[in-house]
C-alpha cells in the first residue's frame, strides 16, 4: 500500500470511533479528562502528520526508534504489545476473529504461528500481550491498562496494517503515550471498505509483519528480558 497522504482519512477514523462506540466506553474515558484530551486531540488533528515515519515503523510521541528502546530499558516501563488477529493461521484452533490464543507447544498449528512465537518471547511481568480485533477493543484495552498502572511508564507496540496506523494515529497523541506501530504486509486493508469488513471478522487471508518490522519487534522483546 502506498503511503497515505490524505489527512481526511484520519477524520474518517475519528468519525468511525465516535459513531461505532455503541457502549460509549471511549466517551466515558474522554470525560475523565475532557479538557486535556480535547486539547491534545485538536492539536494533533491539525498536524499534517501526527507521527514520525521510520521505514515501516510509525513512531508516536517519540522522535526515534532509539527513544522507544530507551524507554523500555527503564525498570518502570510497561509494554502493551498488540498483534492483529489477521496474523492468526487460517486454521487457528481458537478461530481467527477473537482475542483468544492457546499457544500450545504440542499443537502443530501453534508451532508455526508467529503470534505464539512472540508470546513465548514476551516477558509477562513487563507488560501485557493482547491479540487485536476491533479498533474499539484496542483503544479501550490500552486506556484500561494505562489507568491500572499509574506508576508505570506505559509504551505501546501495535502490529497493524498501514491504513489503521495512519487512520488512528492521533489517538496515541490524545493519551500522550509513546508507542510504535509495526506495519503488516500481504493482504492488508487498503480501503475503508476492507477495514470495515475486517472489523467484523471478514478477513479470509493471513497477513504478516514486514521484515524490518519483525526485526524491530525482536529488538523490543530482547530489551525487556
Amino acid at each position: 500500500m502506498k503511503e497515505v497522504q490524505d489527512k481526511f482519512l484520519r477524520w474518517k477514523g475519528f468519525w468511525y470511533l465516535l459513531t461505532r462506540d455503541r457502549e460509549q466506553t471511549l466517551l466515558k474515558h474522554f470525560f475523565h479528562h475532557p479538557l486535556v484530551y480535547g486539547w491534545r486531540a485538536l492539536r494533533s488533528y491539525v498536524l499534517r502528520r501526527p507521527y514520525i515515519k521510520d521505514e515501516n515503523r510509525y513512531l508516536y510521541n517519540v522522535s526515534s526508534f532509539q527513544d522507544i528502546t530507551s524507554l523500555l530499558a527503564r525498570k518502570d516501563s510497561y509494554l502493551i504489545l498488540g498483534i492483529s488477529y489477521c496474523q492468526k493461521p487460517l486454521d487457528c484452533p481458537c478461530g481467527r476473529f477473537n482475542t483468544n490464543c492457546i499457544h500450545e507447544d504440542k499443537n502443530e498449528i501453534c508451532k508455526n504461528c508467529f503470534i505464539k512465537g512472540a508470546y513465548d518471547k514476551f516477558p509477562k511481568d513487563r507488560g501485557e500481550f493482547i491479540v487485536l480485533t476491533t479498533v474499539h477493543y484496542i483503544a479501550n484495552k490500552i486506556l484500561n491498562i494505562m489507568y491500572s498502572n499509574p506508576n508505570k511508564k506505559c509504551v505501546f507496540a501495535m502490529c497493524a496494517c498501514p491504513l489503521s496506523l495512519e487512520m488512528f494515529s492521533d489517538w496515541g497523541n490524545v493519551i500522550a503515550m509513546p508507542g510504535i506501530g509495526l506495519s503488516l504486509c500481504g493482504p492488508v486493508c487498503s480501503s475503508m471498505r476492507a477495514f470495515k469488513l475486517a472489523e467484523v471478522g471478514v478477513k479470509p487471508l493471513k497477513t504478516e509483519l514486514k521484515s524490518s518490522s519483525e526485526i524491530a519487534l525482536d529488538q523490543i522483546l530482547e530489551i525487556l528480558k
